[in-house]
């Protein structure tokens, strides 16, 4: 089709995926009293896990191998105790991961209506066609590409995407700790499961708490995402920054 389009431009377009897809299918969509949109997308991460879990193109929004490694990290005490991807692959180190507090999937979200074929197997099986999908487009891009995208420190978006774990009690290993209670709005109670032992009391809780958006940019993706996008050498990429 390329010698039958004149060129195109690209509008604010998380191509490599954006941050806050994750926050959203999590922590449900930032809520304002100025606009009605979150109430129709979802306020709360059950409701946003319910559509974009079951829809491909809404998984092609996560962010994808191109984005890079470590995007997600879990803080606590002013150390970063994990980041993830650390292999370049989010979709098994993040996206399929069970039984972790910090998974992209509340797996009771994905069917709340339990019906038809929906589950987190069928979730999984979209998320490999999504990966698929990015590989095969990574660096497809007309001659004449243009882009325009925001950077306004008022309207951030999540570049990395922050669990802080509050307290100063010490925490031995992130994996142990399960998920206690959830407002589904990014706050989080989670317990340590292990037995008891000489030096430590089994069930010690932890308030985890969805970190704000830090980055500038359009309010779901970050300005800092137009470097990040692979282009072939015959591709004359020209961006324009609105503020």
């Amino acid at each position: 089709m390329n010698d039958n389009i004149l060129g195109i431009v690209h509008g604010v377009m998380p191509a490599i995926g954006a941050g806050a897809a994750y926050k959203r299918m999590r922590c449900g969509f930032e809520d304002s009293l100025l606009s009605i949109t979150p109430k129709i997308l979802g306020n709360f991460g059950e409701e946003v896990t319910a559509v974009l879990g079951n829809a491909q193109g809404g998984l092609e929004l996560l962010p994808n191998q191109a984005y890079g490694n470590r995007w997600l990290e879990i803080t606590h005490d002013g150390r970063n105790l994990k980041s993830l991807p650390q292999k370049g692959d989010p979709y098994e180190e993040i996206y399929k991961l069970r039984d972790r507090w910090y998974s992209l999937f509340r797996e009771e979200w994905i069917n709340p209506a339990r019906l038809g074929n929906s589950s987190f197997s069928h979730t999984c099986d979209m998320l490999d066609d999504a990966k698929q999908f990015h590989n095969e487009i990574a660096e497809t891009y007309h001659s004449q590409s243009y882009a325009h995208y925001g950077a306004d420190a008022s309207r951030n978006g999540w570049h990395v995407v922050r669990w802080n774990i509050e307290g100063k009690e010490k925490i031995d290993d992130l994996d142990y700790l399960q998920i206690v209670s959830d407002n589904r709005q990014g706050k989080l109670t989670v317990r340590d499961s292990r037995p008891s032992s000489s030096t430590r009391t089994n069930g010690s809780r932890f308030i985890v708490n969805m970190q704000p958006a830090a980055d500038a940019g359009d309010q779901t993706v970050r300005s800092r995402s137009l470097p990040l996008i692979k282009k072939p050498n015959e591709c004359t990429m020209e961006a324009v920054f609105i503020a």
